[in-house]
C-alpha cells in the first residue's frame, strides 16, 4: 500500500477526522492493510493487544466465551473505525475476541507504535480518547436497550438505524441473515420471528431481506426512540451466536 493510499485512509476514518496533515502522516505511515478471509480470528479473548485495528471494509463480530464454553456475539462492527481501542492504548488483554464475518479489509497499526504517538501528539490523543468515549456510551446504550426494551423494540430501533442512512426512504435491505440478526439483537431465531409479527401491527412488512415500514414516526414511538438515543440506535447487546 502506497503512502498516498494510507492517508487517504486514515483520513477518511471518522475517528481521526479533523487531525492535520502533522498528525496523520505518522500514523499512517506506521501502519498497513491487510485483506482477511470470512471466519478469520483477528485475536482471541485474553490476548495481549499487538495491533490497533481499524475496519476499513467488510464486518467483524466482537465475541465472548463463558468458563462453559458458550460463546456469545458482543457486537458486530459494519461501519469504519478502530476497534477496542482501549485495550491497545492500555497495553492489556482484550475482554472479547474478534473474528471477520465476511471478506474484510483492515487497516493495522502496531499498539506500541500507537501509544508512542499519542504521548508525543496531544491532538492524536485526543482523537483516541474521543472514540474510546463514543465506544463507551454505545456500550451503555446497548446494556440499556437490553434492560429497558423487548425484543420487538429492539428490531424496530435497528430498522430505524438502518432508515437513518435513507431519509427520504421507507425500505431497507437487511445486511445479514436473521440468525446473525438474532445473535445481534440479544435474543435467538424463533424470537426474532414473533418480533417481526409484532412490528406489523406497525406497518413493518417484510419480503426476503427486504423491509419496508409504512411510518416511521409510529415505529419510532413504539422503539422509544428519543433524541437523544437517536445516534446510538445501530448499537447491539450481547447476543447469543446460535
Amino acid at each position: 500500500m502506497g503512502r498516498d493510499t494510507a492517508l487517504l485512509l486514515v483520513r477518511q476514518t471518522p475517528a481521526f477526522a479533523g487531525l492535520d496533515a502533522g498528525s496523520l502522516e505518522p500514523l499512517a505511515s506506521a501502519g498497513e492493510t491487510v485483506e482477511l478471509p470470512p471466519e478469520f480470528t483477528l485475536f482471541a479473548q485474553g490476548d495481549s493487544p499487538e495491533w490497533l485495528h481499524v475496519l476499513v471494509t467488510g464486518m467483524v463480530a466482537l465475541t465472548a466465551a463463558a468458563p462453559n464454553g458458550e460463546v456469545v456475539i458482543v457486537d458486530i462492527l459494519e461501519r469504519r473505525e478502530p476497534f477496542i481501542p482501549a485495550a491497545a492504548l492500555l497495553g492489556v488483554p482484550y475482554a472479547v475476541g474478534a473474528r471477520t464475518v465476511r471478506s474484510t479489509e483492515i487497516f493495522r497499526i502496531r499498539a506500541r507504535r500507537v501509544r508512542e504517538l499519542a504521548a508525543a501528539d496531544s491532538e492524536l490523543a485526543n482523537a483516541l480518547s474521543r472514540e474510546v468515549a463514543r465506544q463507551y456510551r454505545r456500550m451503555v446504550t446497548q446494556v440499556a436497550d437490553l434492560k429497558l426494551r423487548s425484543v420487538p423494540q429492539r428490531l424496530a430501533r435497528y430498522i430505524l438505524a438502518l432508515l437513518a442512512d435513507r431519509p427520504s426512504g421507507t425500505e431497507v435491505r437487511l445486511p445479514y441473515g436473521k440468525r446473525l440478526l438474532a445473535a445481534r439483537l440479544g435474543t435467538r431465531a424463533e424470537h426474532l420471528s414473533r418480533a417481526f409479527a409484532v412490528l406489523r401491527r406497525y406497518g413493518v412488512r417484510t419480503r426476503g431481506a427486504h423491509v419496508s415500514v409504512a411510518d416511521p414516526a409510529q415505529l419510532a414511538a413504539f422503539a422509544a426512540v428519543d433524541d437523544e438515543m437517536r445516534g446510538d440506535a445501530a448499537g447491539t447487546p450481547a447476543a447469543d451466536c446460535d
